[in-house]
């Protein structure tokens, strides 16, 4: 053996070194610094499993008194866990003694405990380079295991949660991503592990600037649950249940956030149809009602203005014929003119002409009389569109001129449409429409004023008028009206939930956000039809209401 060279025996440290002095002090070290560690440390032979010495630690972690591991060498091997002997046996006997070892398994200690030992072997080679001795250092990795273990287990839950669980860092990055997050959003982990959790986010909001939104959610310190919008790949909105948690090291220190997102598309859509049933109650009970009031308006105005038109016609006849007689009158005293003993009456009379301006009452009387006449045949005309438009107490269906319909319609609507646009229709030839009448001439007023207040928005302040055309027409088996504006266009991230319950992009008191979502109940849910849009910026809007025609040629609809 040469010189230097450290050998084993009996448990012993030997040197064969010529400097006895100096191996003696090495020894002592060495037997010093293996007593005195946390690990146990072991020689063995090689081709042996039992060991040749081992270190006071072996107490402690085996709980074993050393003495034992001499005495009885297969205690050695009999602690390690049934359930892992056979595979530590094969590790240390099919790993060539002149190489270095790792395993980790499971032992019982004297008391039943069950620990995790860490152990690493390495070969002590001769000149020759064969393995005289196999020293060997056993570590207690029980604490780390179980924390592995708890680990592995929470990281199990995350994984097989069924909601979205995203980590993010302080800036805002993508760190952790289950497959919850996989099914919901469509992206792998692979695709966006290290990218910015903003690519989850609107476009419109992906602008913000991640680390200070980070920062801000890190000071308030606390769990917040919000509900939002998040985007899918392929550019899909989802709404999602937001459950954001600030996530913090062993030292307290802040190193991101965890994120659970929820889809409740399902959820908002029940909601949805509930506040959509509502709305329609609400709107049958108002329909109703101004129904009712119409009805009653109606008669009672008609009877008043029924005596005043036929008042005012009874004047205009009378009048012509007063005028036929005044003008007999006029020529008789430009005759009687002639004559001396008539002649300061006359000039009398014809003073009194001049005073009254007789030519100018009959000039215009007659127009004052007929422009009575047009009035009350306009409140007549609007009384009987307020009738019509209500339809109170129809419960069922009936066949209606869909054209006279929209007429009434546009007549009770011109408040809001005549100050800021002209009105032009085309109605075209259609065949008895079977409908709810009323709710159809809803679907019409809801969507004709929403075309007012958008050209109201581009006109403001000019005395420019715009446009609201209204046609209607028989395509195949459908009826259309359409509906146009000049409006200023549906903005592009408005289109797809312009027709949401309480969805308004008009200022506050301006709009609710029913109009449009009672428009399309009407259509699509009570009459089986259609209701679309086309819209163009800058250029207006146009919507269609599409109703089937069955084989008769009358509209069909679906029973609600």
């Amino acid at each position: 053996m040469e010189d230097g060279r450290m050998i084993t025996e009996n448990g012993a440290f030997e040197r064969t070194s010529r400097n006895d002095s100096a191996a003696d002090g090495f020894r002592d070290c060495a037997e010093s610094l293996v007593q005195h560690i946390d690990e146990v440390f072991f020689w063995r032979n090689p081709g042996d499993l039992t060991p040749y010495f081992v270190s006071s630690a072996y107490e402690k972690i085996w709980g074993y008194k050393c003495e034992t591991a001499y005495a009885e060498p297969s205690t050695w091997i009999e602690s390690i866990h049934a359930d892992d002997r056979q595979r530590v046996i094969g590790i240390w006997l099919e790993i060539p003694a002149s190489e270095p070892a790792r395993a980790e398994y499971r032992i019982v200690r004297s008391d039943g405990e069950i620990r995790w030992i860490a152990v690493r072997t390495f070969p002590f080679t001769d000149a020759q380079g064969r393995a005289q001795r196999i020293i060997g250092i056993a570590q207690d990795c029980t604490a780390s295991k179980l924390a592995e273990s708890s680990r592995a287990y929470l990281a199990s839950i995350v994984e097989s949660s069924d909601d979205s669980i995203v980590g993010s860092d302080t800036a805002g990055l993508i760190r952790s991503w289950n497959l919850g997050a996989e099914r919901l959003f469509g992206y792998t982990s692979d695709e966006v592990i290290g990218k910015p959790v903003s690519v989850l986010f609107p476009l419109e909001q992906r602008s913000q600037d991640l680390k200070t939104t980070v920062a801000r959610a890190a000071e308030v310190e606390a769990t917040r649950r919000f509900e939002s919008v998040r985007v899918a790949k392929g550019g899909v909105p989802i709404e999602v249940s937001v459950i954001l948690s600030p996530i913090y090291d062993g030292f307290g220190t802040f190193v991101g956030l965890s994120a659970i997102y929820r889809d409740i598309r399902d959820r908002k859509k029940a909601e949805r149809e509930r506040e959509t049933l509502d709305l329609q109650l609400r709107q049958g009970q108002k329909l109703e009602s101004v129904g009712r009031l119409a009805a009653g308006v109606g008669h009672e105005i008609n009877t008043p203005v029924q005596f005043v038109s036929d008042s005012v016609h009874f004047v205009r006849d009378g009048m012509k014929d007063l005028i036929s007689l005044i003008e007999r009158y006029r020529g008789f005293c430009e005759k009687a003119g002639h004559r001396a003993d008539l002649g300061d009456d006359v000039s009398e009379i014809a003073a009194l002409e001049n005073i009254l301006d007789l030519s100018y009452l009959l000039e215009e009387m007659p127009k004052a009389l007929d422009r009575a006449l047009d009035g009350t045949s306009r409140v007549a005309t609007i009384v009987r569109s307020m009738k019509e438009f209500a339809h109170p107490d129809q419960s069922e269906k009936a066949a209606v001129d869909l054209n006279r319909c929209v007429a009434s319609t546009l007549t009770i609507a011109r408040n809001e449409y005549k100050y800021v646009a002209e009105l032009e229709t085309d109605f075209g030839d259609l065949p008895p429409v079977v409908c709810h009448a009323g709710e159809i001439n809803q679907a019409v007023l809801n969507i004709v004023v929403n075309a007012a207040h958008a050209i109201a928005d581009i006109v403001a302040g000019t005395q420019i008028k715009g446009i609201v055309r209204v046609t209607t027409r028989q395509e195949g088996d459908e009826v259309v009206i359409a509906i146009s504006d000049t409006g200023g266009g549906i903005p592009e991230e408005a289109r797809d939930r312009i027709f949401d319950p309480f969805f308004t992009t008009k200022e506050v008191g301006r709009g609710t956000g029913q109009g449009l979502a009672i428009a399309r109940s009407i259509v699509v849910d009570k009459h089986g039809g259609q209701l679309e849009f086309q819209t163009e910026i800058s250029k207006g809007t146009t919507f269609f209401i599409r109703l089937p025609l069955d084989e008769s040629g009358q509209v069909t609809s679906v029973q609600p």
